[in-house]
């Protein structure tokens, strides 16, 4: 059964693309994250020095969900009718996923929805007044908190699937993992503190044997040709098929499965530790060449 609301999964997609876009939340929230992986405060210790399925993508997944539908901080951030919205559409959340109508909790939130909606349909001036009041924002918060506490441990559960499905969003574009790849490096991650002048990106991160899953992954990803000349590995019965960091080792990168890439054996063998711009793993199904009819 499909569990996750569409909806919600855009908009946490949506959420964490600007997260990403914010130089704060960079250089303070997503710094501090990484740093709690890589003293070891945090699980998983191994997070980019392995490549794990529960890696940088499904954790950022993860943070997003948790700060776009748990953290009452981004509730009472967000504009007043958005409020009504989120908490709608967290209504919608949870009755996918348990599909019981019925539920005495739900019911009641229900009833509150209607509430709220009957109320914007009969006098839209003292609605909007009502909401961005000091009464409707407690009322609304009350609301928020209490529907969290009674789905908990449904939330909890609900984070590990939308984590993977923003981490399968992501991977399928591999210029958006170029560009997590390099803020990683860009924030500080980049072994600098290995290099004499404790500011020029150096290796720190072994290489690693890699998982079949994640071969197959990127195999699957990149459409079984090379990210930069494109040619089809799948023809070659002898060609090579070489998973590349997409930032080299050697310049700071790391092993999630993020920084991966598929290259032939003369691309490969050409790049070595230098950074190319990397292409658009999303085929051009709009724009696409069609054959003329003869």
């Amino acid at each position: 059964m499909n569990i996750i609301h569409t909806s919600l999964a855009l908009k946490i997609y949506a959420y964490g693309l600007r997260c990403l876009h914010d130089n704060n939340w960079i250089e303070m929230i997503l710094y501090d994250n990484l740093n709690q992986y890589i003293i070891g405060e945090k699980e998983p210790t191994n997070l980019l020095q392995k490549t794990i399925k529960e890696g940088l993508l499904y954790q950022l997944g993860l943070n997003f969900f948790n700060d776009y539908v748990l953290d009452i901080e981004y509730f009472l951030d967000i504009s007043d009718e958005d409020r009504i919205y989120l908490i709608e559409e967290l209504y919608e959340t949870i009755l996918k996923y348990t599909q019981d109508e019925n539920d005495p909790k739900l019911k009641k939130l229900k009833s509150k929805i209607d509430y709220f909606e009957d109320f914007y349909s009969k006098d839209q001036s003292n609605y909007f007044d009502y909401l961005s009041s000091r009464e409707g924002l407690s009322e609304l918060s009350n609301i928020y908190k209490e529907f969290i506490n009674d789905f908990k441990e449904e939330f909890i559960i609900l984070s590990y699937e939308y984590a993977n499905n923003y981490a399968e969003r992501v991977f399928h574009d591999r210029q958006l993992c170029e560009f997590i790849s390099k803020i990683v490096v860009l924030i500080g991650f980049d072994g600098s503190y290995l290099s004499e002048d404790k500011t020029t990106p150096k290796q720190w991160i072994d290489r690693k044997a890699w998982p079949v899953w994640a071969k197959k992954a990127v195999i699957a990803r990149d459409r079984g040709t090379c990210s930069i000349c494109k040619k089809n590995l799948m023809q070659e019965l002898d060609e090579d098929e070489n998973i590349d960091h997409i930032i080299p080792l050697a310049k700071g990168g790391n092993n999630d499965l993020l920084n991966l890439q598929l290259l032939c054996s003369k691309c490969n063998n050409k790049k070595r530790d230098l950074i190319y711009e990397t292409k658009s793993s999303i085929p051009p199904y709009i724009l696409r060449k069609t054959r003329k009819k003869s």
